[in-house]
């Protein structure tokens, strides 16, 4: 019984890891790249247009 429960936090600290290292660097950037406005460019530019056209 001992063993099982001390197996399942041991995969739990694995898994943290494996999210913490795999998505906190990718997260933090959006996180930070998120305080400026996004500019409207190709495909959204377009769309854009075509609806203010539409209008």
């Amino acid at each position: 019984m001992m063993s099982s429960v001390f197996a399942y936090f041991a995969l739990m600290v694995r898994m943290l890891i494996f999210c913490t290292v795999f998505i906190g660097p990718p997260a933090s950037f959006a996180l930070l790249n998120s305080a400026y406005p996004p500019k409207i460019s190709a495909a959204g530019l377009v769309i854009f247009v075509s609806l203010q056209r539409a209008a």
